[in-house]
């Protein structure tokens, strides 16, 4: 039982909108809905792919929501940051410093919008195209990219690995590699101390 999928805020050369609105393979489709927690985020040189490295550390901490409404959202942050100085961190213009934002701005990736299932013309498996219409990397804004998309199960836990081929980071062409574990299902557990 295996697909392929990507994801994260890089994109390849290839990443453009969708030829046409993509009728979702029904598996893989129907399998991505629901909350997924990340295992590891990675990338490598084309040239040399044992070479792994890790932008937001090796414990970098993340979820990614697929709705069944056609929507997702996915975050990761680097753990570890410190508190606000002055407690505050809720509002950039009332508390914190620059320097405090400016690590939050350097530990934290998010972005959120659209999605679609589709066959990859190239290759023939399936694909997932995430619109990133809110992003807190402006210069993706409105990007709708490419993921590639292998979904696998370890254990009796389903395991999705989004990838993006082709992308410059550092001067090197690089693979990134997102792998996310389906979270348990949440649904009528109580809420902590209630």
């Amino acid at each position: 039982m295996s697909s392929h999928i990507n994801i994260l805020p890089w994109t390849s050369p290839l990443s453009t909108n969708p030829s046409s609105t993509p009728k979702p393979p029904a598996y893989l489709s129907s399998t991505l809905i629901g909350t997924w927690s990340l295992q590891s985020y990675n990338y490598h040189p084309l040239s040399s792919p044992t070479t792994k490295h890790h932008p937001l550390s090796s414990n970098a901490q993340g979820s990614i929501v697929y709705s069944p409404d056609g929507y997702m959202s996915a975050s990761v942050v680097r753990p570890g940051q410190p508190h606000f100085s002055d407690g505050g961190g809720l509002a950039p213009d009332t508390s914190g410093t620059l320097e405090d934002w400016e690590l939050v701005g350097r530990n934290f990736i998010a972005y959120s919008g659209r999605y679609w299932v589709a066959d990859d013309e190239e290759t023939g498996r399936e694909v997932v195209w995430h619109e990133m219409s809110v992003c807190s990397l402006p210069s993706l804004r409105g990007v709708v990219a490419k993921r590639s998309a292998r979904l696998e199960e370890v254990d009796g836990v389903k395991v999705l690995t989004l990838g993006v081929e082709g992308v410059e980071l550092g001067g090197e062409e690089c693979e990134v590699e997102v792998v996310w574990r389906r979270c348990e299902d949440n649904a009528g557990t109580k809420m902590p101390g209630a």
